[in-house]
């Protein structure tokens, strides 16, 4: 009977480490939300511009977050601001401005990488990854919902890029607000 207690006690011992590991690491952690480019003002006709001015945010933002602590960065991996900020965060990291920086791709379903306009920006985000999460094994209607989801609820602060139109960006920012995650968006700056 003896042994049988040691063992039930190691057993919840090691499941309270790993959730005060998690928590821990959430409260280092970050996740992206933004807009594909096609979907942010003034990109079509002014596409370099845009991209850079929205880099430029993105890489001022992470690096105050990087500042206050935070060191996991998650990606949901898609083009324009999820890509952008993640290739901001691996120059940071290149240039030694974000040594300890990691990014976490969360990758909505296997085979993602054949829906993206940008190829070799995705490969260059996953090769620099220090951690995969797979949301789905395949696509579904709702995997991109289950991957945002994942990103609020594993982060406890979030840099956005909305411009208030309705789709995945605007409910991931919503959903960041009612679970009380810290949100700095671009476009409307300042902290949530």
């Amino acid at each position: 009977m003896k042994s049988f207690l040691v063992w039930v006690v190691q057993i919840e011992c090691n499941y309270l480490y790993l959730c005060a590991e998690k928590l821990w690491q959430m409260e280092r952690t970050l996740s992206f939300t933004g807009h594909r480019p096609e979907k942010i003002k003034g990109y079509t006709s002014h596409p370099q511009e845009v991209e850079a001015r929205v880099r430029e945010a993105l890489a001022e933002a992470v690096k105050m977050f990087y500042r206050h602590g935070y060191r996991r960065f998650m990606t949901g991996m898609a083009d324009g601001v999820d890509l952008w900020a993640a290739d901001e965060i691996i120059r940071l990291r290149e240039e030694g401005v974000m040594s300890e920086a990691e990014i976490v791709a969360v990758v909505p379903f296997r085979g993602h990488h054949r829906t993206t306009n940008t190829p070799a920006l995705y490969q260059r985000v996953s090769d620099a990854a220090t951690e995969r999460v797979f949301i789905c094994e395949e696509y579904h209607h709702n995997c991109y919902t289950l991957r945002n989801d994942y990103l609020v609820d594993n982060a406890s602060a979030l840099i956005a890029y909305c411009e208030g139109t309705p789709g995945g960006t605007k409910y991931t920012l919503q959903r960041a607000r009612r679970q009380g995650l810290t949100i700095f968006d671009i476009v409307n700056p300042g902290m949530f």
